[in-house]
């Protein structure tokens, strides 16, 4: 009898331990397949930032939340895609959607960055150049309505509406600032095969940086296009 129970508990704990180690490779394997979707969504949310601003954003973790319902999946042949697109890159959790046989499961994620940003260092009213009155900062990434404004931006560009001191500064608060105004002289640069050009021509249009202008020699009368660089200077299209 004691021989018999000895055995019964024998086969017990193998059986527990053949169970542990069953359910211990199930999790193993679903947080193999589970580097996918992070691996998405890390990718994904780096090259969303880094195309705004370049070496802006640094991702620390990508948290999965409900993995517990795709335990022992394989997602390495899975499709991804965010849920509600639009605004999804714009904030720090979301959910994924995942697409596999056919089917769409849903999968819920917290990312851990942050993100570079600049900030008003005094009220700038609407039309405020922002030479000297820009700080920059690291913040954590949680929210934007808009995209974070980029270094680059403040040179080409104004305030568009009142910001108040400290206030982070986004693209949509941001105004083209006139480099060229109609009846001013730009400089004019024609480049070709080993020459270049320079010459003093009217603006007949007001533009902003980037944009094309028509403008006029004033001696022969001709009228030609340029594209604005800087202040008062353009290059012959």
């Amino acid at each position: 009898m004691f021989f018999r129970i000895l055995f019964l508990c024998f086969v017990d704990v193998i059986f527990c331990s053949i169970l542990y180690s069953q359910t211990e490779r199930k999790l193993e394997d679903s947080q193999v397949y589970l580097k996918e979707p992070m691996r998405f969504l890390q990718d994904l949310y780096t090259q969303y930032y880094e195309a705004n601003c370049v070496a802006s954003f640094v991702l620390d973790s990508v948290d999965l939340v409900n993995v517990s319902e795709f335990s022992g999946m394989d997602l390495s042949n899975a499709e991804f895609e965010l849920f509600h697109k639009t605004n999804a890159l714009k904030k720090s959790s979301g959910v994924l959607v995942v697409k596999i046989q056919e089917k769409k499961l849903f999968l819920q994620y917290k990312i851990s960055a942050h993100i570079t940003v600049f900030y008003a260092l005094k009220d700038l009213s609407a039309g405020k150049s922002f030479d000297g009155f820009v700080g920059e900062r690291r913040v954590k990434f949680e929210r934007f309505t808009s995209l974070p404004a980029c270094r680059d931006d403040f040179k080409y560009n104004v305030a568009k509406v009142y910001l108040p001191k400290d206030m982070t500064i986004t693209k949509d608060k941001l105004r083209a600032k006139i480099l060229v105004k109609k009846g001013d002289f730009v400089q004019v640069k024609a480049q070709g095969d080993g020459f270049v050009l320079q010459h003093s021509l009217q603006a007949l249009q007001s533009g902003s940086y980037g944009e094309v202008i028509n403008v006029k020699n004033i001696q022969s009368g001709k009228i030609v296009r340029i594209k604005i660089v800087d202040k008062n200077q353009g290059v012959l299209l």
